[in-house]
């Protein structure tokens, strides 16, 4: 009788021991696919930052080129 009453509680902490690693296992894979998908924001982030910046320089550089060219002496 008392070896079945211990098995009762040995499968009784098993189930609560494999329902809280689940949990954990659960909250383990939303941090990695938080993380997984922040990286991927910054990462979109950092290439449009990078277009804009390129947009940016080339409209500047030939806003420049243009006001040279107009008030440039001509030959």
């Amino acid at each position: 009788m008392a070896n079945e009453n211990n098995g009762v509680f040995t499968d009784l902490l098993i189930s609560v021991g494999n329902l809280v690693q689940s949990g954990v296992d659960l909250a383990v894979g939303a941090a990695s696919s938080a993380v997984g998908t922040a990286s991927q924001v910054v990462d979109t982030f950092g290439k449009t930052a990078v277009s804009v910046v390129e947009g940016v320089t080339k409209s500047a550089t030939q806003t420049i080129e243009g006001v040279a060219a107009a008030i440039a002496p001509k030959k």
